[in-house]
């Protein structure tokens, strides 16, 4: 990739450019990751070439080494790995510069569980959703014929919320690095006072 940037120049110089291959990121599994080098610039306004180089860690392939912002999907891990590219950006004149930039690959963990009634039953199409300690949504799915539902997030405690029927059941997980928890839910049919929907908060063990 060839990109045109300038700086304040030193008369009579030729100056090397300037690498950024951008801010350090946290991922997850699996997750799509672009590298950013748009940051970087040529004090002498000429163009220059970008060329990425995987450093460390498990292997992955880049969409493209030469271009502004690559991609690749990061890797399946049993626990937290470093991956670090090294960009390095030359000019016109073959002068040349780089700067590194670190992934955190985390281990991905799943919630699954039961959405049933009172009564045990299986309860297909209830609403789930996964928010994280800012109340925001960070995943959402809906029970299978079986009842059943299955998320994969980052490690970190979350609310699951199911909804069906009018009635709402939350309950409070704590997601392990590449572990599997359990939540199981009972959906009370019922309304209170008023008409209003129902909210239950299940504090039930995991299994």
């Amino acid at each position: 990739g060839v990109i045109n940037a300038s700086k304040e120049v030193q008369e009579g110089v030729n100056l090397p450019p300037e690498a950024d291959a951008g801010a350090d990121q946290s991922v997850t599994s699996q997750e799509t990751v672009v590298l950013d080098g748009t940051n970087s610039a040529d004090p002498d306004s000429e163009t220059f070439n970008f060329n990425w180089k995987q450093t460390t860690g498990p292997p992955v392939s880049l969409s493209s080494s030469g271009t502004l912002k690559p991609n690749f999907e990061a890797p399946n891990v049993t626990q937290a790995t470093i991956i670090q590219f090294k960009l390095t950006v030359t000019d016109s004149s073959g002068n040349s510069d780089s700067d590194k930039v670190n992934i955190s690959v985390q281990p991905s963990g799943v919630i699954i569980g039961d959405v049933v009634d009172t009564e045990a039953n299986p309860i297909p199409g209830a609403q789930v959703r996964i928010t994280n300690a800012s109340d925001s949504v960070i995943a959402e799915t809906t029970t299978d014929s079986s009842g059943i539902y299955t998320v994969e997030v980052l490690p970190g405690e979350y609310t699951v919320i199911v909804e069906s029927n009018g009635s709402t059941t939350e309950r409070t997980v704590l997601v392990e690095p590449g572990a599997t928890t359990n939540a199981d839910i009972v959906i009370q049919a019922t309304e209170s006072e008023g008409g209003s929907p129902s909210v239950t908060v299940s504090n039930a063990p995991d299994r």
